[in-house]
């Protein structure tokens, strides 16, 4: 994973507009996925990979794209909108879990990517270009983020997608809110979550974003899955 976001800062270099991330991801992926596909028929005493090794680093290639589109994403909304800030002043979190073959680190070439995208909380505000309060709420913040990033790795250009992106497995599906807060997410998985839902948990990973934050989710989530 590491290596994958130094090589691609590398390519991207620093505040890469929406048209080069866009185009630099699409390459990058299609060349990396070129790279481990070869490999993997390659006998091993040659320097070939099992099917578990590639499904791994097929899993933090996806990782490392999402954290490239992310932080465009928030490069946008910060310029656009402002800074999303917390009631003590901190910069605000969000986090994209990965689930299903992602989560599990079992990612095939022609996989899609399960995500389902979470902040902190609603307790802030969005601080505009100018120093002041913008007016815009959390939600509405990390949903503009959302958005941006889901195209940015989903949408079809004369490169193809970066990967196909499932967002159905979020707090009540496809009719959901495309963002939840841990609040927000507490609350459903302890009223409403379904058993299908606990057990697609086992799975659930921080792929991208506030690491930290989404292992917070994860275990205070804990309850529900067990």
């Amino acid at each position: 994973r590491e290596r994958y976001l130094a090589l691609l800062a590398n390519e991207l270099g620093e505040n890469a507009d929406e048209q080069r991330t866009r185009t630099m991801l699409r390459r990058f992926a299609t060349r990396e996925r070129a790279r481990v596909a070869l490999r993997e028929v390659l006998p091993r005493g040659a320097g070939g990979a099992d099917v578990d090794e590639t499904s791994r680093e097929l899993a933090m290639l996806a990782d490392a794209t999402l954290e490239a589109a992310l932080a465009e994403a928030v490069r946008w909304a910060e310029h656009r909108f402002g800074r999303a800030v917390t009631t003590a002043g901190n910069p605000a979190g969000f986090v994209i879990l990965g689930m299903g073959k992602l989560g599990g680190e079992e990612l095939n070439a022609g996989s899609d990517v399960d995500l389902i995208y979470f902040y902190d909380s609603d307790a802030g505000e969005v601080i505009d270009p100018e120093g002041d309060a913008s007016g815009m709420t959390l939600n509405e913040y990390w949903q503009r983020v959302a958005r941006r990033l889901t195209a940015t790795i989903e949408d079809s250009t004369e490169d193809g997608p970066v990967w196909r992106v499932d967002l159905r497995l979020r707090p009540e599906g496809g009719a959901g809110p495309l963002v939840n807060s841990l609040a927000a997410a507490e609350r459903y998985y302890e009223s409403f979550g379904r058993l299908w839902e606990r057990a697609a948990m086992l799975r659930a990973r921080p792929v991208a974003g506030d690491l930290a934050l989404g292992k917070l989710l994860l275990e205070s989530l804990a309850s529900f899955v067990w």
